[in-house]
């Protein structure tokens, strides 16, 4: 991952010890290269964990040709080589998918953002136009915090970015708490704080001097197409699909790997990664010391399934404890979700020897493997029914589907 932040200031131009302060906070993000663009109203940062282009070419903030077009990125564009080889007339400086996009928005302007295909958070600065353009992937995986006032706008990929300018002082949104002890997250754009806000995810934003704020949304899920081929036919276009999307994303200039944790999403994961690595794929997991919550023996065997280069670490209740604090620090704003634990060791236990991991997540909400989607699907059964039968109906059937889940999960986690 990158970092990126900056300060689009409407009436006077930016401080550039705004910026440095927000790249200080964005250093754990991006330990590789550091760059900073003030010039006239805006101010850009940028912090660089280099997976493509690992070079000084491949540098942010990165300009075009002329130089009046600024970026900031941090992601990563998969299919970033397919669209470089349909645009043309151009002197290329750099292997890196910036480039890419900084091209593509030149071509098509805030169209390119449907083009991508990838996980990304992205501010682009046009001078010509007076206008700062941001992105953010379809689904959200890469953070981006905003803040806007009558006479500035910040943006970061952490809410501490923000917060470094002293000009900023934090407010708690008791909306946003209230949302955080319902699910235990706060929904976007509410973020924890009164006067920040996160840009939706497949949703774009345009900033103008004047200080006003367009928004797009260029991207959202729908169902309305349905499939009508068989359940064979569905199984292997699926296959198919997993397979280049696994593909794509082996496309690294530095050391690559997989988390494995012996559950069907990450072991198809790693399969398909065994199918296109000419050499053993470095796998990571991470157990407990309590029997009922331990998978390392599912992992295992995929890892002997596979002939992967396994690697493996056991955590204590202790220690997990202990890493609390810099997970608070490292999200900026409420989340309950108790995966971040084992996700932070596994993290730094593949860092010593990778940089890029590919990981099973979303395969739960992508294939509705949790447990509430069923729990979901049986009370919508209750629909039909008249209202002296369903509420007594609907009671009984939720406190029996809630005491089933709990009983599953205090018997084990669900694996990714």
């Amino acid at each position: 991952m990158c970092g990126i932040g900056g300060l689009f200031s409407f009436d006077s131009r930016p401080d550039p010890s705004v910026v440095e302060a927000m790249n200080d906070c964005l250093c754990h993000r991006g330990p590789d290269m550091e760059g900073v663009y003030v010039d006239g109203p805006i101010a850009l940062a940028h912090r660089r964990l280099s997976i493509l282009d690992t070079s000084a070419a491949g540098r942010q903030p990165m300009h075009s040709a002329d130089g009046t077009v600024q970026i900031v990125f941090n992601g990563e564009i998969y299919n970033y080589q397919e669209l470089r080889e349909n645009l043309t007339g151009y002197r290329w400086q750099s292997n890196s998918d910036t480039e890419v996009i900084l091209h593509l928005y030149e071509e098509y302007g805030q169209d390119c953002v449907s083009m991508l295909r990838g996980m990304f958070a992205f501010a682009i600065w046009d001078e010509s136009r007076g206008k700062l353009f941001l992105g953010r992937d379809r689904l959200g995986q890469k953070p981006l915090f905003y803040r806007h006032t009558d006479n500035s706008f910040w943006f970061g990929s952490t809410i501490d970015s923000i917060l470094s300018d002293n000009a900023v002082t934090p407010e708690p949104d008791p909306q946003a708490i209230r949302s955080y002890l319902t699910y235990q997250y706060v929904p976007s754009p509410r973020t924890g704080f009164k006067t920040i806000r996160q840009l939706e995810p497949g949703t774009t934003m345009i900033v103008d001097t004047d200080g006003s704020i367009t928004t797009d949304r260029y991207w959202s899920l729908s169902f309305s197409e349905q499939e009508t081929a068989s359940p064979t036919e569905l199984a292997r276009q699926l296959r198919r699909r997993l397979q280049k999307a696994t593909q794509l994303r082996t496309r690294s200039d530095v050391p690559l790997g997989a988390f494995l944790s012996g559950g069907i999403d990450s072991s198809a994961v790693v399969g398909m990664l065994s199918e296109v690595s000419d050499e053993p794929v470095n796998t990571y997991a991470i157990g407990f010391d309590v029997d009922r919550f331990d998978e390392l023996e599912y992992a295992r065997l995929v890892a002997d399934e596979f002939g992967t280069d396994h690697t493996e670490y056991t955590i204590d209740a202790d220690t997990m404890l202990e890493s609390i604090t810099d997970l608070v620090d490292h999200y900026g704003m409420p989340f309950g979700d108790t995966s971040a634990l084992p996700t932070y060791y596994v993290s730094k236990l593949a860092s010593e020897d990778i940089t890029v991991a590919l990981t099973g997540d979303a395969g739960d909400e992508n294939f509705a493997g949790y447990l509430r989607y069923g729990i979901d699907r049986r009370l919508s059964q209750l629909a039909h029914l008249p209202n002296p039968v369903l509420t007594p109906g609907y009671v009984l059937l939720t406190q029996f589907l809630h005491r089933t889940a709990r009983r599953k999960l205090l018997g084990g986690h669900g694996r990714l």
